[in-house]
């Protein structure tokens, strides 16, 4: 493909760099970005959640008296409206239920680098009991912004990450990134407002903290993110799973891993894609072949000119295991940066 596509990333909100303030103004993450931190120990998982106040303000009024300042009395009679909005838009599942959260306190407190103050919930959530597999889905704001996202920094078993969710995706914790394998993105584990990078650094530009992966899963019929920062999809009837992604390069990659998400390799494999535009019906889809690349670690194809993600290759691959050409259908909105082949 002509030029190199452009790095799209999970949520408009976030960029692939430190997302600084313009000078004098208010930082645009911040408005259509919770912020969300969660620390899971059981019995109780227990959090804290950041909302802009103007964006508070303007979803369930809490000022009174137009000084545009938060009393204890006012955040007082907010506290109702405010929790039933976030329970019905932040969902926090185990078990196969959906646990509310709490509320223990609050607070109308500055946020690091945002210009507005934030209301700040703290809460917990009861119940938790050891080695449960959680299910969290966000949807606050997106009943304001389409771009919404919430970014959470989550604590469990010991181990930080960060991950960031649009109303259309979720995080499962079975499915999280495994340490090993590449990582596509990096995030500030003290939850910096708008802080994502797209490799590794020792610390964070903005604050000095940690720096820890991003992980998560996209919506059901979209994959899970693979080791290598794609969506995973199952090779049905196979005990296989393949992971489709965009690189920067202007190719499509498709890799094959296990139940235990290690990687195989694909020598002998063959098959072809039909790619274009997410929403272009399949007969303006252009027919590539896909061909093993020469370590044998991934099947190839270069992206025809001119498509842009989102992306959808239907691809239909034989893996050469007697069980004929099965077919498997990728949605990739995002450009992963891969090592050059060798």
């Amino acid at each position: 493909m002509q030029g190199v596509i452009d790095r799209i990333v999970l949520t408009s909100a976030l960029v692939a760099a430190c997302v600084l303030p313009a000078e004098g103004g208010n930082n645009p993450v911040a408005r259509v970005t919770a912020f969300v931190k969660l620390d899971v120990k059981p019995p109780a998982i227990k959090g804290s959640l950041w909302l802009d106040r103007n964006t508070v303000e303007g979803r369930t009024p809490i000022d009174k008296n137009g000084d545009t300042d938060y009393t204890d009395g006012e955040l007082y009679l907010a506290r109702g409206p405010l929790m039933a909005y976030v329970n019905r838009q932040f969902l926090v599942m185990w078990d196969g239920k959906i646990h509310p959260m709490v509320l223990e306190d609050l607070v109308y407190d500055k946020r690091r680098d945002a210009e507005n103050p934030f209301v700040k919930l703290v809460f917990s959530i009861p119940g938790y009991a050891a080695d449960k597999e959680i299910v969290i889905a966000s949807m606050l704001l997106a009943d304001m912004w389409k771009s919404a996202s919430t970014m959470i920094s989550l604590t469990m078993q010991e181990r930080s990450q960060v991950f960031v969710l649009g109303s259309k995706d979720y995080f499962d914790s079975r499915l999280a990134r495994p340490e090993k394998g590449a990582q596509a993105r990096f995030a500030c584990a003290e939850n910096c407002l708008g802080v994502e990078l797209k490799t590794r650094s020792e610390k964070c530009p903005r604050c000095g903290g940690p720096i820890v992966p991003v992980a998560g899963a996209r919506v059901p019929g979209a994959g899970y993110y693979g080791i290598h920062g794609g969506s995973l999809m199952p090779f049905i009837p196979a005990p296989l799973k393949l992971e489709g992604l965009l690189t920067q390069t202007g190719e499509l990659r498709v890799y094959a891993t296990n139940d235990a998400l290690e990687q195989l390799k694909v020598e002998g494999w063959s098959g072809t894609a039909r790619i274009g535009a997410e929403q272009a019906p399949q007969n303006m889809m252009e027919q590539v072949e896909l061909a093993a690349s020469p370590d044998g670690s991934h099947l190839r194809a270069e992206i025809p000119k001119g498509v842009r993600p989102p992306v959808r290759a239907i691809c239909t691959i034989d893996a050469k295991d007697g069980k004929g050409r099965r077919m498997v259908d990728f949605h990739l909105d995002e450009v992963i940066e891969v090592s050059p082949e060798r």
